[in-house]
């Protein structure tokens, strides 16, 4: 089957500009999880392609989100990606209430007198879909129920099965964000890329993903694992998840339109992605790691400990394992003129496809 992308739109600057119009600021997109904001003055910050904009606990007034720039002087608001203080500007201390206006600004003498509205902080649409926030860019009717429709149950169901966050990383790929999402969504190149690591380990990539659900671009599917493979002390020594709420013997992936990944693999432990587009090669990929939610899980803690350290090690051989190939298809398709190919295990990505080309007013795509 010929894909209805073509080389040009994962390496055209022109179009990178044009799709981050058409998608990222029109869809819901991934912020972060409640738990990186639990208390009042605690922020995210995430940044994209000239966009920066951060979501603060304000206390009784719940989670708000803001554009990062003073509307003073223009200075970036925060400049770390997670931390706790008031929305206070450190070039000359303007400090913003809840709703992003300025309360100490209207005793200082201007120029020329602004509209109090002219320095409210531009503020966002925020949803909370049990631990997942997410954030709307600009004005729509689109809820967030409409995005996700089956699985907006779904991240309900996973939230109150994902624990404490283990580790959190961002890595830098040099590849249009478009080629990361392709990656997860087909594990026909699990066995050549991750021979030593998914196959060996757990046997992912001898068999394809079964058992999908499709939404609106947004897709699931689950990976079968070889239990053969799994080494009998590993089994033994995790026989106290055994509590767990969430279990399924495979590998489980969400795919969030348009910039989430969600993996487990078998309910005892969580993996969380967030694709943020630099330029139409490189993203940044924020990396989140998470153990199971076990009501008596500190008993235990010596040896989550322990598996704690064997996830993050893990994951991170894995997406340096995907970054390496997905750079080299990049640089490829900087070389390629012709048109590209799907084959029957990749329909999640021509489902993927088929939603995005939906959303871009553009008739350059292959019919």
């Amino acid at each position: 089957m010929i894909q209805q992308l073509l080389p040009k739109h994962y390496t055209d600057q022109p179009f990178f500009e044009k799709e981050i119009n058409s998608l990222f600021e029109t869809n819901w997109q991934f912020a972060c999880m409640k738990s990186e904001v639990p208390e009042k003055f605690s922020y995210c910050v995430v940044n994209y392609h000239n966009t920066s904009y951060f979501l603060t606990n304000t206390g009784k007034n719940g989670l708000r989100a803001f554009k990062n720039v003073c509307s003073h002087r223009g200075n970036k608001l925060y400049f770390d990606d997670f931390g706790k203080r008031p929305v206070m500007c450190l070039y000359h201390n303007w400090t913003y209430n809840a709703d992003g206006k300025p309360i100490n600004a209207f005793n200082k003498e201007f120029f020329e007198t602004p509209e109090p509205d002219d320095l409210l902080l531009d503020q966002y649409e925020v949803a909370e879909v049990g631990e997942f926030v997410f954030v709307k860019l600009s004005k729509s009717d689109v809820t967030i129920q409409d995005q996700l429709g089956i699985f907006y149950d779904k991240l309900i169901e996973l939230s109150a099965a994902i624990g404490k966050r283990i580790d959190i990383n961002t890595n830098v790929h040099l590849s249009n964000w478009k080629l990361l999402v392709e990656n997860v969504l087909e594990c026909y190149h699990c066995l050549p890329v991750h021979q030593n690591s998914l196959y060996e380990r757990l046997g992912i990539g001898g068999k394809p993903y079964v058992n999908f659900d499709f939404f609106n671009g947004n897709s699931s599917a689950h990976a079968p694992i070889d239990t053969d493979k799994i080494p009998p002390k590993r089994k033994k020594l995790l026989q106290y998840l055994e509590s767990r709420t969430f279990k399924h013997e495979s590998f489980y992936h969400l795919y969030l339109y348009p910039n989430l990944f969600i993996s487990s693999t078998e309910g005892s432990s969580f993996y969380i992605g967030q694709a943020l587009p630099d330029s139409s090669a490189q993203t940044s990929l924020r990396v989140r790691y998470f153990e199971a939610n076990l009501p008596n899980m500190e008993d235990y803690r010596n040896y989550q400990d322990i598996i704690n350290n064997d996830i993050v090690s893990f994951g991170n051989e894995v997406l340096n394992e995907d970054r390496e190939i997905i750079q080299n298809v990049q640089k490829g398709l900087a070389l390629h003129k012709k048109k590209l190919y799907l084959n029957k295990e990749e329909f999640r990505i021509k489902a993927f496809h088929e939603h995005y080309c939906s959303q871009i007013n553009t008739h350059e795509f292959h019919q």
